[in-house]
């Protein structure tokens, strides 16, 4: 993987040691010197072959120091990786308390709008994946539509370093389930908690009708935890918003029927 994203920024060429994007590095071990920081580091799938929780610890203890402003972290779609994932967050916003010299503050960028423990693995003893269409790169085929596709999972976490702005607190969409008249919305919100809200377009604002009916998993609805229950008390028939109204084997379901 690294090295067809290292020719990608090679323009193809191999005997071409300058990449076309200045400030891109890939290496196989960390720098030897914690005064390095970069921008931007990725680490995809290192977690999980650290040999021991220690190891793992040491691990991202480092990759913060080196940490400038964003630190990414990837690890497989199922449950033994959004662990590593939860626990390498609560490793780092614990550490960040701190505030040390070596250790600086930081908060959860992305897909978490909030710092505190996950609600769906707290309320639903679920974890929080994130799923993506891949499609294979067929030549002979010249329409979008024949050519396959398959769903990947993965479980990441995006931590930045400062404070959290606090002009950004808008709920991220989980599962959207999308029909003629209305839209469910399951949300984790700011506050750390889980909301489902039914969007109809006679009841809400028809700019969040139009934002819920283009939201995809992972998406920031625009729209303010104050401003919504505002809006749902207001309406004669208030939507249900609690979590236990759709269940998972409707999203699944759901899910299949897309793929179809």
């Amino acid at each position: 993987m690294n090295t067809l994203a290292q020719l990608l920024l090679q323009d193809g060429n191999q005997q071409q040691l300058v990449s076309c994007i200045s400030g891109v590095h890939f290496r196989q071990f960390l720098p030897s010197s914690a005064e390095h920081k970069f921008s931007v580091v990725v680490s995809a799938y290192m977690l999980m072959e650290q040999p021991s929780p220690a190891d793992r610890l040491q691990l991202l203890h480092d990759l913060w120091t080196m940490t400038d402003n964003y630190l990414l972290l990837v690890e497989t779609g199922t449950g033994a990786g959004f662990n590593l994932i939860n626990e390498a967050k609560e490793f780092i916003l614990q550490n960040s308390q701190r505030q040390s010299e070596q250790f600086l503050p930081g908060h959860v960028f992305a897909p978490c709008p909030h710092d505190k423990s996950c609600p769906k693995l707290r309320e639903k003893n679920q974890p929080c994946l994130t799923e993506s269409v891949l499609r294979n790169v067929d030549f002979t085929s010249q329409k979008l539509s024949e050519q396959k596709s398959k769903h990947a999972r993965y479980s990441y976490v995006i931590l930045k370093k400062g404070p959290r702005a606090q002009d950004t607190e808008w709920p991220r969409v989980l599962h959207p389930i999308k029909s003629d008249r209305h839209v469910h919305v399951h949300m984790c919100l700011p506050c750390g908690n889980l909301q489902h809200v039914v969007i109809t377009k006679g009841k809400f604002d028809k700019h969040l009708y139009g934002c819920a009916g283009h939201v995809e998993q992972g998406d920031r609805l625009p729209v303010s935890l104050s401003q919504l229950t505002t809006t749902t008390s207001s309406t004669e028939q208030q939507p249900d918003t609690s979590i236990s109204a759709t269940s998972d084997n409707d999203f699944d379901n759901v899910n299949s029927n897309r793929r179809q």
